[in-house]
C-alpha cells in the first residue's frame, strides 16, 4: 500500500485517478479549490457508496497562495495534476492561466525543496507545450515553441519543477495529448460532438473528413500516471491514444447510437485546428505504458453516459431536413 497526494483531484483526470488508486488499496491524499464551474467533478460524490471514505482524506487549499509542504510527509508519489489547459481561453484571461499553471507549480515546487526523504513527482503537461501544430508526428526530442497561453505556462511549470535538480525529488512530465471519457467537461471536443449529434440528429464535422486527432481515453491516462509513479524515469514523455479521423468518428457515433447521421461541414474553428499525433515510444519503453482502450469502447461508453443522463431530452435522433 503506498500514499500518494493528487493537486486537482476534483477535476476530471484527478477524481479518476484517485478512484483507482483508492480501488487498488492506496491511501489518498487529495488537494484542490473549492470548484466554482459545473464541469469540474466533485470527488466526494464519485466515491460515494464505495466504502473507501476512510482511505482518502480531502483538503482544500489554492495553490497560488497556500504551502502544503505539511501535506508532503510520509508520500510516497506526488501527482500534480491541478492546473488550466483549457484551450479556448482567450487573453483576457492571461493571469488566471498564469496563477494556475505557473504561479501554482512554484509554490509547490518551493515546499518540494524543503523536502529531505525521497519523493517521486509526476507532472501533467500537454502537448500544447510544442506549438508544433502544423506536423503529423511529434516526438519529445523536438524543440518546445508554444504558442498559446496554455502552452506556455505548462512549459512553464515543466521546467520549474525539473530545475530543482535535488537528489531527493524526481520529476517526470506527462505530456497529454487530448483526453476524453466519461465524467469529461460537457465543453470538451469529444462531449461536445456527442451531445450536439444527439441534440441534432447529424454530426458537425471539419471541412476536411481525413483530419486526425490523438485522443486518449481517460483510462488509458489514469495508466500512464501510475506507470510514471512506478518509473524512475525522469524529464518529459508524451501520453497518446492513437489517431482517429473526423470520417471515422462518424461512423463509431453511427454504430454506438444505433441510428444514421448526417455529416454536415461544421462552421466551427475549433473542428478544424488541428491536433499533431504523439509519438508515444518514450512512454512504452520507459513507463510500459500502452494504450488498451479502443477508440470504439471509449465512444460507445460515452454515448452511453450522454444518452443515459438525458442529453437529448425531448429531442428526435432523425437528421433534420433542414
Amino acid at each position: 500500500m503506498g500514499s500518494f497526494l493528487i493537486t486537482g483531484v476534483s477535476g476530471f483526470l484527478g477524481s479518476s485517478l484517485a478512484e483507482r488508486l483508492l480501488a487498488d488499496g492506496h491511501r489518498v491524499l487529495g488537494v484542490d479549490v473549492t470548484p466554482n464551474t459545473s464541469t469540474k467533478r466533485i470527488l466526494s460524490h464519485d466515491l460515494r457508496g464505495s466504502g473507501v471514505e476512510e482511505m482518502f482524506t480531502y483538503c482544500e487549499a489554492d495553490l497560488t497562495v497556500d504551502d502544503i509542504g505539511e501535506l508532503l510527509g510520509g508520500v510516497d508519489c506526488l501527482f500534480h495534476l491541478a492546473g488550466n489547459s483549457d484551450q479556448r481561453i482567450d487573453i483576457d484571461h492571461f493571469p488566471r492561466v498564469l496563477a494556475d499553471n505557473t504561479i501554482a507549480t512554484s509554490m509547490l515546487a518551493k515546499a518540494l525543496a524543503r523536502c529531505d526523504w525521497p519523493i517521486r513527482v509526476v507532472n501533467a503537461s500537454s502537448w500544447r507545450v510544442y506549438g508544433h501544430y502544423d506536423l503529423r508526428l511529434i516526438d519529445e526530442h523536438m524543440r518546445c515553441g508554444p504558442r498559446d497561453i496554455v502552452g506556455h505556462t505548462k512549459f512553464q511549470a515543466e521546467r520549474i519543477l525539473s530545475g530543482l535538480d535535488l537528489p531527493t525529488v524526481s520529476v517526470l512530465s506527462l505530456r497529454f495529448f487530448p483526453l476524453y471519457g466519461v465524467g469529461d467537461a460537457p465543453g470538451s471536443l469529444i462531449s461536445r460532438l456527442i451531445s450536439e449529434t444527439l441534440a441534432r440528429g447529424y454530426l458537425m464535422a471539419p471541412r476536411d473528413l481525413t483530419l486526425t486527432r490523438d485522443l486518449t481515453y481517460i483510462d488509458d491516462a489514469v495508466s500512464a500516471l501510475i506507470c510514471a509513479a512506478r518509473s524512475k524515469y525522469v524529464g518529459a514523455v508524451n501520453v497518446g491514444g492513437g489517431p482517429v479521423a473526423f470520417l471515422q468518428l462518424a461512423d463509431l457515433l453511427e454504430g454506438a447510437l444505433a441510428c444514421p447521421i448526417e455529416v454536415r461541414s461544421n462552421k466551427d474553428d475549433y473542428l478544424d485546428f488541428p491536433t499533431p499525433i504523439a509519438n508515444v515510444n518514450s512512454a512504452k519503453y520507459n513507463l510500459r505504458y500502452i494504450p488498451t482502450v479502443r477508440l470504439v469502447d471509449g465512444i460507445s461508453r460515452m454515448c452511453a453516459d450522454l444518452t443515459m443522463r438525458g442529453t437529448s431530452d425531448a429531442l428526435s435522433l432523425t437528421p433534420s431536413a433542414s
